[in-house]
């Protein structure tokens, strides 16, 4: 979001902290999150499309809004069952890959922070 503000991005360059590697667990709160997300995302998108008049851009925005919205309105429909199950698999493919191309963006697109470990005098 604060990319998508116009603002830029720093990364910690020192390792204070590490991700830890484990099995993927989803629950309904993750679909919350994310569709909050994408939502955010399509409409700071769309703010900006109406300030650049850029074509391709607009026609790119329309694209990506046009398929989440029918992917998310088949994934979360009423009925039960074995379409359902599926188009539920298919959205949360899709969020999957929208996390990593996020991640990725971030990290090429950030400024390294150093943080400079200050030692007491020797005085």
């Amino acid at each position: 979001m604060t990319l998508l503000q116009g603002h830029g991005l720093k990364a910690l360059a020192s390792p204070v902290a590490l991700h830890v590697t484990h099995d993927t667990r989803w629950d309904r709160s993750v679909y919350v999150f994310f569709h909050a997300l994408v939502s955010d995302m399509l409409r700071i998108s769309a703010d900006q499309k109406s300030r650049n008049d850029i074509p391709a851009f607009g026609l790119a925005l329309d694209v990506l809004r046009h398929t989440y919205n029918d992917m998310f309105e088949r994934a979360t429909k009423a009925s039960e069952g074995q379409d359902n199950a599926a188009n539920m698999d298919v959205l949360a493919a899709f969020y999957d890959r929208i996390q990593e191309v996020v991640v990725h963006h971030i990290k090429t697109a950030a400024k390294p922070l150093l943080i400079l470990e200050i030692t007491p005098s020797a005085s």
